[in-house]
Formats: structure tokens, sequence, C-alpha cells
């Protein structure tokens, strides 16, 4: 475990820009361009966001995610399933290593941004699940988002 620690500390540090690089950005960049990236940004300053894709095919299942800190630092992870599962499936997996990853992080708040509605609908509570196993995918998933001081799942 403590290598895993001293590696993600040794990632962090490395990616974190320094103060030295912040003072050197010009004051006179207009404010409206601040925020021109496709995502809104979120009103709270402790809100990370979370980018989450997952997909299955006959040959393979992966599934990807973006987090990114309040201050634009930025981890990705790719993940290649060992195991057959459906679409709807990886699209799952892909939020609960989403979510395990901003909770190994110690996240409080986070915006999450998906692009599956079935998975965004269930989770909110407008579709119910059929199929005993995405009965227990959403149960994790709402177990996981417990653990957070707040959300939006989008």
């Amino acid at each position: 475990m403590a290598i895993k620690a001293q590696a993600l500390a040794n990632f962090i540090a490395e990616f974190t820009p320094s103060l030295k690089n912040e003072a050197t950005q010009p004051e006179s960049v207009p404010e409206a361009t601040e925020h021109a990236i496709a995502t809104p940004a979120p009103l709270d300053r402790d809100f990370w966001r979370l980018h989450i894709d997952g997909s299955s095919n006959y040959q393979r299942s992966r599934a990807g995610l973006i987090l990114t800190t309040p201050d634009s630092s930025m981890f990705e992870q790719a993940i290649t399933l060992s195991f057959k599962v459906s679409n709807n499936e990886a699209e799952y997996e892909a939020l609960l290593a989403g979510l395990r990853l901003a909770k190994d992080l110690v996240v409080k708040k986070h915006m999450i941004y998906y692009d599956s509605q079935l998975i965004t609908n269930q989770t909110s509570g407008e579709y119910a699940t059929k199929h005993p196993r995405m009965a227990r995918y959403l149960a994790k998933v709402r177990e996981q988002l417990e653990t957070f001081q707040a959300y939006t799942l989008t």
C-alpha cells in the first residue's frame, strides 16, 4: 500500500502546476474566456469534474474516465475489462471506477458527466432496473455516491 501511495504522491507532485507558473499568466485575459470549455464551470470551487464512458462489443469491453480537480489538473484512467459484460454493464463499471478513484483521492464534491441516459436515469430513480445484475450495479453505485458530501450526475 505504501508503494501505491508514494506513486500517487509522485504523480501529483509532477503534474500539479506550481505557483511560479501561475504568476506568469497575463492579467489582461478577459474574464469571459476563462470558462470557454464545453462543460459548465462549477459554482462551488470545491467541486471536481468526472467524465466517464464505457463500451463493450464482441471483442472487448473498456472503460475510461477523466477526473479534473478544481484547479484543472487531470487524472486519466483507461480500463480494459477482463470479463464479458453488456454495454450497459461496461457503463456501470466505468462509473464505479470513477467513483472509486474519486473516493481514493478524498474528493468530497463532484460533478459527474455521463453519456449514458439509461444509467443516469436509473441512478436518479427516474428509470427502474429490470435485470438483477443491473439492480446490483445500481445498488453499488448508490452506495458509493452516499460517501460523498455532494454530487451532480448529468
